[in-house]
């Protein structure tokens, strides 16, 4: 008998030691009894410095003592109880307690028997979940109205620059438009930021390497700012697939805003690495091979009350600050299959990190963007917006083609139908992906591969929620025009699609 009572001993100390959350026993006033070496690693203490300590030291909230005895006596249980549980740096770590009280043998409570289990990691992934919700319900509204204003600024744009076209860059009126366009950029982005919140916000990706986009994103958002900028990228930088322009807008957002985090002056540390992930790495992505992007700064840190809300949408610290950065950065990453995440410590600044999977696709060669390229043939354009319709055709015509309009996909198939069998062919034709109430690019691209399979088909929308955006070729079309849009953006993605 008395081995099996070791044995049995044996067994549950091996249990007691071994086991991962931490199990505690105290009297009723609090005082430590018994506490498993798990707190070790939990918190970083050492074991027997505990015993003979309340336990409430331990906890964050000095009010949870008393609404754990009210449980405890009222029910003699407690269980899925959260608080925050302070380790030896002082440091707050979420905890779910269960509990339950023991009793003499005249019925009076005597101890208490509980468990402690660390669920950073589940509250972390509840606050990515609540926060991805709530993007995808203010990109409803944001999606909808950057497609109105991206067509509205696409006869903005348009217009200006078809004005510069003609126009003296010295001269006043040439300023002038030049500032407008300028102005316009701006208003791009914006539109651009809201429709990362939105389905619409999906990535027109490419197969590149990053290397020389970080580089020359990190200077430019540094320009003219007493921040100096390190940079450390490692050699041979795997190639991602990935929105450029998308993720250029992560690049920025985040430098400039570490340069705002260091008034006086200091310096942001850019590096990129190969990395590979796997299960023991302790991060939420499936395993592979990834890109790490890390963005120090050497400021104040984030603030303990602001850093669950640092990638909320309009959420800022900031004055004049419009709270649209991290979270435009944090929707575009998780769109690239990506994962963003910081660490900060008050008075030792900040790091962001940037995981983007690598890509097996090869890397395609990019060549630098022209001015303006006239060109000869016959265009068959198509939008629902009669002003995106004027200014389109005017900067067409002003290239050298000729153009002919159309309102919605239904018309541009029975005049793409005609023009063929009069022996007077289109030799591209521009699609709106979007007809309200009508036939859109995707239909009328596939009705008019069956009058020609060579037809040459230009996608262009302001709104990217469609697969026709984001893998043009696999929807059909040869290239793909964003709105708004240049007359050099316009130039130069026509001269790419008409074969001489």
């Amino acid at each position: 008998a008395g081995e099996r009572i070791r044995e049995s001993e044996e067994k549950y100390r091996k249990i007691f030691d071994n086991i991962q959350d931490i199990y505690y026993v105290c009297d009723i006033d609090g005082t430590i009894l018994e506490i498993s070496p798990s707190v070790e690693q939990i918190g970083g203490y050492a074991r027997n410095e505990l015993l003979g300590r309340s336990v409430y030291e331990l906890y964050a909230d000095p009010t949870v003592r008393k609404r754990l005895l009210a449980e405890l006596t009222g029910t003699g249980v407690v269980t899925e109880f959260e608080l925050l549980f302070k380790d030896s740096d002082g440091l707050k770590v979420p905890c779910e307690i269960t509990a339950r009280l023991s009793f003499d043998g005249e019925g009076n409570p005597e101890k208490i028997y509980g468990t402690l289990r660390d669920i950073a990691e589940r509250k972390r992934m509840e606050a990515e979940l609540l926060r991805a919700q709530k993007l995808d319900s203010i990109g409803i509204l944001a999606g909808g109205i950057a497609h109105d204003f991206n067509n509205i600024l696409t006869a903005l744009m348009g217009n200006i620059s078809f004005a510069r076209i003609d126009t003296e860059p010295d001269s006043e009126i040439g300023r002038a438009l030049a500032e407008s366009e300028q102005a316009c950029g701006q208003a791009r982005l914006l539109t651009q930021q809201l429709l990362t919140f939105s389905r619409g916000g999906l990535p027109v990706k490419t197969v590149g390497s990053i290397r020389d986009l970080i580089k020359e994103t990190a200077t430019f958002a540094l320009r003219g700012s007493p921040v100096r900028c390190r940079l450390r990228i490692s050699e041979g930088l795997r190639p991602v697939e990935a929105d450029m322009g998308q993720l250029n807008q992560v690049l920025h957002n985040i430098v400039l805003n570490a340069a705002q985090a260091m008034t006086a002056g200091g310096e942001v540390t850019v590096s990129a690495e190969n990395i590979i992930m796997n299960r023991d790495s302790g991060i939420t992505l499936p395993d592979g091979e990834y890109v790490k992007i890390a963005i120090r700064d050497e400021g104040g840190g984030i603030p303990e009350s602001a850093r669950p809300r640092v990638f909320d949408p309009y959420f800022t610290t900031r004055d004049g600050g419009s709270g649209l950065g991290l979270a435009t950065a944090y929707s575009i990453v998780r769109n690239h299959n990506g994962l963003i995440r910081f660490d900060t410590r008050c008075g030792e600044g900040t790091t962001f990190f940037i995981y983007l999977p690598v890509s097996r696709k090869p890397a395609l060669e990019t060549k630098p963007e022209d001015g303006v390229n006239e060109g000869m043939g016959r265009i068959l354009l198509m939008d629902d917006e009669e002003s995106v319709r004027s200014v389109a055709s005017r900067m067409i015509s002003r290239l050298g083609y000729q153009v002919e309009q159309s309102e919605d996909g239904e018309q541009v198939v029975r005049k793409f139908s005609a023009a063929k069998e009069a022996g007077k062919p289109f030799s591209a034709v521009i699609l709106d992906l979007t007809v309200p109430g009508g036939m859109g690019g995707s239909e009328a691209v596939r009705q008019l591969k069956e009058i020609d399979p060579g037809v040459r088909a230009i996608v262009s929308s302001g709104y990217s929620n469609d697969a026709a955006m984001s893998d043009h070729r696999a929807a059909g079309f040869c290239a793909v025009l964003r709105k708004p849009y240049r007359m050099e953006d316009l130039s130069r993605v026509l001269a790419g699609c008409i074969t001489p």
